[in-house]
Formats: C-alpha cells, sequence, structure tokens
C-alpha cells in the first residue's frame, strides 16, 4: 500500500485524503500524509499504483542560419598634424 502512495504527488494525496474527511493534514509533508493515510488505509483501498510517465525527449528546434557578418569598414591610422597631409584632409576626417 505504501508504495502505491508513494507513486502520487503530494497535491493528489492531500484532494485524497479531503475526500475521506481527515482532518490536519495541510502542513504536513508527503512522508506524514502517507503515514496518516496508512493509519486509515482502509479508506484509500481503491486507490491504484500510479504510472510514472516517461519525459519526451525535448525536440530539437532548427536554429535558424546566421545572417552573413557585414564586412566592417576599416579604419585609417591615426596620422598627426604636420606628418605630408594637407589641412583639408585632416578637416575631412
Amino acid at each position: 500500500m505504501r508504495d502505491i502512495l508513494q507513486s502520487y504527488s503530494v497535491n493528489e494525496l492531500k484532494k485524497e485524503i479531503s475526500k475521506q474527511n481527515i482532518k490536519g493534514y495541510s502542513k504536513m509533508k508527503k512522508a506524514e500524509i502517507i503515514n496518516l493515510m496508512m493509519k486509515h488505509k482502509d479508506k484509500f483501498t481503491y486507490l491504484k499504483k500510479k504510472e510514472m510517465k516517461k519525459k519526451e525527449e525535448p525536440k530539437k528546434k532548427e536554429q535558424p542560419k546566421p545572417e552573413p557578418k557585414k564586412e566592417k569598414k576599416k579604419k585609417r591610422p591615426f596620422q598627426p598634424i604636420g606628418s605630408n597631409i594637407d589641412f583639408y584632409t585632416v578637416l575631412k576626417r
């Protein structure tokens, strides 16, 4: 009987125990609820072992192809004033 109760979640056990009008279970942990239900196991004989659901493997999402990278403009190296360039070229930068 205990292994049958173990197959249920805490919320499911609380719903079942509330159907039988047993009080004082709301703050109990799963093991404590099972112990309480075992004391009143004649009221829970209708429960069957719950089948465990197998976790499905997550489907791989097809990732969109990355867009081609844009070419970056090459920066011209800094040339200090007075190095073979005229004043107009310096203002254009």
